[in-house]
């Protein structure tokens, strides 16, 4: 039987855009995506892909009109149940799984290949069934990168709520709902509802023949518990690395005068004879006596407690080396590293757009400054051309006297003028002149 294992790990971050490939040509570009293989985006497989918002006014909408119309006074309605949500501290808007069956030793065959795709979506297809309180909004199979694997998004549902809204997305309540009974602390339950999940998996794979081998990235639920994890290893290996100095010392280099009761060790020594200095005899005869002389053979003698300790050490910074490499080899380091990446692009677009900003606001308090300018300067021209037009009227009165002669001269130098400046503040004095004429010869033949 095939073997191949599985995981089912929470999302720290989520991004759609990630996940549905809903990139621009100049994110293609981008180091961040150097991971996927741009050719193979067409084998990604988009299983749901339904705009959150709109699948907030679908799950909760109802409720929300009927907590609404329960509210007296206005401040307390809801206008917007996702924004809502987004910036309460106690609700979380969606959740991200990444579900992934084998590692990417497995895909050599294409045969493993197609039957992760099929076991992702049939696990997808019936996700809801098992689950009816929490609703898929986002469902997408990468076939673009070193494996396939599932991004799963969620919003939970939880009901049963005595006061305010009824229905919440409340991720823990709602999979108690489901029949997950909490025994011990938030997390146990949200660990054995993982279980299950677990356990669907494997069931798929046993239908196809395939074992699932626990390999024990499972038990790694985020980014913090890995660095926390390989903060421990490199302790670890830290405390195996200075004993280990200190056994190559004794055993090597005594020059160097290594405190060996630290190791609760000793110099391994020998009798032998040697040169005592004294002799008998004279000539052919002369003899030297020998001495018997203790002399280090060069090695050391350890407790077996502290060697047992040295070599269990050896073996749990084995065992550690080896969980971390088959965690780093599932999606979770990566797309947090993508997150992180595309966090970083973001941040660094937020500076240069707050740049523009800043710019724009510096133009728009110059475009100010300059249009006081100019209400000023049209302020000042509309009483010049009106003195202008008060002094013309005055002359030609002088000379023609309040007659029709004096309209038809005023009507017909505010004609000239306006043929330059159409609508302009001389034809608008002398209309109002008329209308003020007109307006007074009403008033004396009634």
């Amino acid at each position: 039987m095939v073997k191949m294992s599985a995981s089912f790990v929470k999302g720290t971050a989520t991004s759609i855009k990630h996940n549905n490939r809903d990139f621009k040509e100049k994110d293609w570009e981008t180091k961040y995506h150097n991971h996927i293989n741009r050719e193979r985006e067409k084998d990604n497989k988009y299983l749901q892909s339904t705009p959150i918002r709109e699948k907030y006014d679908e799950l909760f909408g109802e409720e929300v009109e009927r907590y609404n119309a329960t509210q007296k006074r206005k401040d307390r309605k809801i206008d917007d149940y996702f924004d809502k949500v987004k910036n309460d501290k106690t609700l979380n808007t969606q959740y991200e799984f990444i579900v992934q069956v084998g590692t990417k030793d497995d895909f050599d065959l294409y045969s493993n290949y197609k039957i992760a795709n099929e076991i992702l979506e049939e696990y997808t297809e019936n996700f809801e069934d098992r689950n009816p309180h929490l609703k898929i909004y986002n469902a997408v199979i990468h076939n673009d990168e070193a494996s396939p694997h599932l991004h799963l998004n969620v919003i939970p549902v939880a009901e049963g709520y005595k006061q305010g809204m009824r229905k919440r997305p409340a991720f823990n309540k709602a999979i108690e709902e489901q029949g997950f009974e909490r025994t011990g602390d938030s997390r146990q339950v949200f660990r054995d509802w993982r279980n299950s999940e677990l356990s669907e998996i494997e069931t798929l794979m046993n239908k196809r023949e395939i074992e699932r081998v626990k390999v024990g990235t499972n038990s790694i639920q985020s980014m913090p518990e890995y660095k926390k994890i390989k903060g421990e290893l490199e302790d670890k290996k830290n405390e195996l690395e200075r004993t280990k100095s200190e056994v190559v010392a004794l055993a090597g280099d005594t020059s160097k005068k290594a405190d060996i009761s630290k190791l609760g060790a000793k110099y391994e020594t020998k009798t032998v004879k040697v040169p005592s200095g004294e002799f008998i005899g004279k000539g052919k005869l002369k003899y030297e006596f020998k001495k018997n002389e203790e002399q280090k053979t060069g090695n050391v003698v350890i407790p077996k407690q502290k060697l047992d300790k040295f070599l269990q050490d050896h073996d749990d910074l084995y065992k550690a080396n080896q969980r971390l490499k088959r965690y780093v080899e599932t999606d979770l380091p990566k797309e947090n590293k993508e997150l992180i990446d595309d966090y970083n692009d973001l941040r660094h677009r937020f500076n240069v757009n707050v740049d523009d900003y800043n710019d724009l606001l510096e133009q728009k308090r110059s475009l100010e400054k300059e249009n006081k300018t100019l209400k000023d300067t049209v302020k000042s021209l509309k009483k010049e051309i009106g003195s202008i037009y008060l002094n013309v009227k005055d002359a030609f009165k002088r000379i023609l006297g309040d007659s029709k002669q004096l309209k038809d001269v005023l009507k017909g130098i505010t004609h000239e003028i306006s043929k330059n400046a159409p609508r302009g503040e001389f034809e608008r004095l002398n209309e109002n002149e008329n209308k003020q004429e007109r307006t007074r010869s009403r008033g004396m033949s009634r």
